[in-house]
């Protein structure tokens, strides 16, 4: 795994480029912002189709990691 993050080919695989992504760097920067506001998981889970664990995923960034955010 580590050779593959090196040679920059994790990001082309994950995120929004993968085969099963639901949402988008845009997604995740709105729904970070919403998390920040104090509104509930699951009240966004709805909103983008998604589980409220997700969601928890993405504002602690155990998922979409912004080290791999595009500028």
């Amino acid at each position: 795994m580590a050779d593959h993050m090196a040679k920059g080919r994790y990001p082309e695989h994950h995120a929004e480029n993968g085969h099963n992504a639901k949402l988008t760097w845009e997604d995740v920067r709105a729904i970070r912002k919403r998390v920040t506001n104090g509104e509930k998981y699951i009240d966004i889970s709805f909103d983008y189709g998604v589980t409220p664990e997700s969601i928890s995923n993405i504002a602690r960034e155990l998922t979409w990691e912004k080290k791999y955010e595009p500028e």
